[in-house]
């Protein structure tokens, strides 16, 4: 069973990435923030992470793209977060089983919360 739980959340929205972080540390999560998708991608293949949260619009290239760069290299569960409806182009995503959720912007800090932890207590018993 894995002791770590920890977090990486790529968002390049400075005030969301913190906000979340706030949200997720204070329930005894450590989490670390990427701002773009080449960090998120050095970050997830540097260290274990339980879940990784992934916005799709980022600024260098977009979600889609980091998942498919290292989705099948990292140990983690996978949570596409976006202002952007799913598309039936990329609901096949959802199937494959490294990824869970696909959460649309703005989402409510409860609902997050029970995915990230929900995902997390799944992890331990893996």
């Amino acid at each position: 069973m894995k002791n770590a739980k920890n977090i990486l959340y790529i968002e390049d929205d400075v005030d969301i990435a913190g906000a979340v972080k706030i949200l997720l540390s204070q329930n005894g999560l450590s989490v670390d923030v990427a701002l773009n998708g080449t960090e998120g991608i050095i970050k997830a293949t540097s260290k274990s992470y339980d879940v990784i949260l992934v916005d799709i619009i980022l600024p260098d290239i977009n979600g889609w793209e980091v998942y498919d760069k290292i989705g099948s290299t990292v140990n983690s569960k996978f949570v596409f977060v976006s202002v952007l409806p799913l598309t039936s182009e990329h609901r096949h995503i959802l199937k494959k089983p490294d990824v869970y959720e696909y959460i649309e912007k703005p989402f409510k800090k409860e609902d997050l919360l029970k995915i990230v932890k929900g995902l997390v207590m799944m992890q331990d018993h893996l």
